[in-house]
């Protein structure tokens, strides 16, 4: 997953996933018949985190073939219905904001 931030995006672009969790059986010795691995995914624009969504989907679609898993035990991915917009600065405010910044603790060294 990580080589779509790397090696598909434009390193030009913010953009990160992160695995936040694994959870998959209940006991050690018996291999569980599912597992689920959450993840987070961030950009600075929609256009990013559509290409990452895409890309997560297509990496878990094709292990699975390369695994040797039927059509039906393929893995599915399923982005959350709501998720936190990505940022945009609005460019005036964000340069009052600097001004203000710079005005009362001084320029960056």
């Amino acid at each position: 997953m990580q080589q779509l931030v790397s090696r598909e995006k434009s390193p030009l672009e913010a953009g990160v996933v992160t695995v936040g969790s694994i959870h998959g059986g209940t006991k050690n010795n018996i291999i569980p018949d599912q597992v689920e691995l959450l993840l987070t995914v961030r950009s600075n624009n929609e256009a990013v985190r559509a290409q990452l969504l895409d890309g997560i989907r297509r990496i878990a679609q094709n292990m699975g073939h390369v695994a040797g898993l039927p059509e039906d035990k393929l893995p599915e991915v399923h982005p959350p219905e709501e998720s936190t917009p990505v940022t945009s600065n609005d460019p005036e405010t964000a340069r009052r904001v600097k001004a203000a910044l710079v005005a009362g603790l001084g320029p960056m060294r």
